[in-house]
Order: structure tokens, then C-alpha cells, then sequence
């Protein structure tokens, strides 16, 4: 009787030890299962930061469908307040910007083909562009360059053969038209690109005056020198030619064409030498002052060659014309963030 009373207590040990030991287990599979949900969440929210979409490729190479509206995406970015990375010698020159639903819509939109990548896949791309032993870079853009056209195009005078014209409308990038009148009025301060193209600088009508509309052209010229207080149209045309090369050396963008080119030179070189009759009263890049200018040597890329009748350039026939391209190029410069190039 007194052995039994005596290993009761042992019996109620032996089983308080047992239920800690079970509390103890329970508690360690909470633990871990625990642990292990953590461990998914944390999974699984990795995979969706891997799978996010993070930016937006937009092809230059030859998987793009149309070349030459894929600037005018960059150029709509910019103007958006966001930044453009441009490729260069990636893939033919792509850009790459922040994913954006917006941005997305727009490619569909204009029909520009795009890739969605994510982070893994972006930082991949610019890791690999910035070894040193290739010949890549990234120039990154950051502001949408404003664009002026010098042009006499009006109500009455239809530029319809400017091939800068013609890219930017099929581009769907802004731009003002400006002539003499407003460039003598200091209107290029408002301004980081721009365009010359059908003008003789010269102040000579004489090749042109077998139009009609060439005839109206020089008769509208005539009677601005004289309202502006000029004499004859090549005085007016010099002072013109001089601020327009101002504008560059302030660090301006000059892009020229066709007689813009050869005869804008030819007037500075002729300051102070009266080089009109009384009857008539190549791809170049180079740097002036803080500016850069480009003169482009030719008419159309993409006209048809001889010296009959010209009509406008339907640039739907040629969405990923190189000539065009160029052009394109040229007016994204102004945007580019300067930064010590690769030796």
C-alpha cells in the first residue's frame, strides 16, 4: 500500500514530462511552419520583382516596324518630364525608358514595336554596354529639345519638299516655323535645334524665278527687307545668316540642307562684298563655340533623282529610310546629357 501511494507521484512526473515534451514539439512545428511560410512569401515576392516590368525597349535593329516614329516615341517621353537612355551601337541604337502604361499605349498607338523587359533583364543590357571592351555607351536624354524650322512656308507659300518637314510630321514631333522677321526679333533664344534648307542666303532669286510660286517667294522677300529697313533682300539676308551663326556659337543645334548649306556660307564669306548682278538683287558635321552644326548635302533621301517637278515624299513608303534617320538623329542631340566620352 505505502509502494503504490509512493509511485503515484512518479507516475504524474513522468507524465507532466511527457506534455512538456509535446508542448515543446508543437511549439518547434510552429516554428517552422513559421518559418517556412515566411520563406514563400519571400519566394514568391522575389519572383514578382524579377518578372516586374521594369522598362521598355524600343528596337532599332532590324525587328523594328517602323524606325522612324520610333523617335517620335523618345521625343513624346521627353516631353512627358521622363528620361530616354539611347543605346548606342545596341542593337542598332535602341532606347530605353521607364515602363510606363501610358508609354505602352503609345507604341501600340503609332505602331512602333517594343519589348516590356524586366529589372534582371535591364540591368543585364546596361552591365553589358558599360564593359569597357566594347564599343557601346549609354547617353541618356533629358529634356525634349525645342525644334524651329526656317522656312517661308505660309498661307501662301507651301513648303511641301522639306525633307526635315516631312520627317518631323511623320515623326509626330512638335516644331515652329520662324523666317527672317522673327530671327531678326531675337526668336532663336527660344530655341535649341534648328533647320535651314530651301534658302539663298546669297539674297539672289534668279535659278528660282521660272515658278510661279518662287516669283511670290522673292516679291514677299523684297517687301519684308524694305519693312524691316533694308535696302535689298541680301542685306537683310547677311544679318540673318549672322544671327543664325550667333545662335550656334551660344550652343545651338544647326542642321542645314540642300542651298541652306552652301549659300549660308557663302554669305558670311562674302560680308562686305556686294556679290549679286544687279539683274539679281556633302555631309558635314563641325563644332562653333559652345553649338554644333550640321549640313547635309542633298534635298530628299528618299526623292526621286533629276531636276523636274518635285512632289512630297510619302514617308509611310519608307518607315525605315536611313536618310531620314539621320535627320532624326540630329534633332535628338539637343537632349543628350554631356559626359566624357569612351577613350
Amino acid at each position: 500500500m505505502n509502494h503504490e501511494v509512493c509511485s503515484r507521484p512518479e507516475a504524474v512526473k513522468s507524465i507532466e514530462i511527457q506534455l512538456r515534451k509535446q508542448e515543446k514539439n508543437r511549439k518547434l512545428s510552429d516554428s517552422i511552419r513559421l518559418m517556412l511560410k515566411c520563406f514563400t512569401c519571400l519566394f514568391f515576392s522575389l519572383l514578382c520583382t524579377m518578372g516586374h516590368s521594369n522598362s521598355i525597349l524600343i528596337p532599332m535593329d532590324a525587328g523594328q516596324k517602323n524606325h522612324l516614329k520610333a523617335y517620335g516615341i523618345a521625343y513624346f517621353v521627353l516631353q512627358k518630364g521622363a528620361e530616354v537612355n539611347w543605346l548606342l551601337n545596341y542593337r542598332s541604337g535602341s532606347f530605353l525608358v521607364t515602363y510606363s502604361t501610358t508609354i505602352e499605349n503609345e507604341c501600340i498607338v503609332r505602331g512602333i514595336s517594343f519589348e516590356i523587359l524586366n529589372t534582371v533583364k535591364t540591368n543585364s543590357i546596361l552591365q553589358g554596354i558599360s564593359n569597357p571592351n566594347v564599343n557601346m555607351n549609354v547617353v541618356r536624354l533629358e529634356k525634349a529639345p525645342r525644334i524651329a524650322v526656317y522656312s517661308p512656308k505660309n498661307e501662301l507659300i507651301a513648303d511641301e519638299t522639306d525633307a526635315v518637314i516631312t520627317a518631323l510630321d511623320y515623326a509626330e514631333i512638335p516644331y515652329a516655323i520662324i523666317y527672317d522677321e522673327e530671327i531678326l526679333k531675337e526668336a532663336l533664344l527660344l530655341y535649341d535645334w534648328l533647320h535651314l534648307h530651301h534658302e539663298d542666303f546669297t539674297g539672289q532669286h534668279g535659278r528660282f524665278l521660272r515658278r510661279e510660286s518662287s516669283v511670290i517667294e522673292s516679291k514677299l522677300q523684297e517687301a519684308s527687307a524694305r519693312q524691316l529697313g533694308f535696302s535689298k533682300v541680301s542685306e537683310m539676308k547677311l544679318v540673318v545668316a549672322k544671327r543664325i551663326k550667333a545662335f550656334s556659337a551660344a550652343g545651338g543645334y544647326l542642321f542645314a540642307m540642300c542651298s541652306g548649306a552652301e549659300t549660308f556660307d557663302i554669305a558670311l564669306a562674302a560680308d562686305g562684298v556686294d556679290i549679286n548682278e544687279r539683274i539679281y538683287d556633302g555631309d558635314i558635321y563641325g563644332e562653333l563655340g559652345r553649338g554644333h552644326w550640321t549640313y547635309y548635302s542633298g534635298h530628299d533621301p528618299e526623292g526621286t533623282p533629276g531636276r523636274g517637278r518635285r512632289t512630297p515624299t510619302d514617308l509611310n513608303l519608307h518607315p525605315h529610310s536611313p536618310g531620314y534617320r539621320l535627320i532624326l538623329n540630329n534633332v535628338l542631340f539637343p537632349s543628350a546629357k554631356k559626359k566624357k566620352q569612351k577613350t
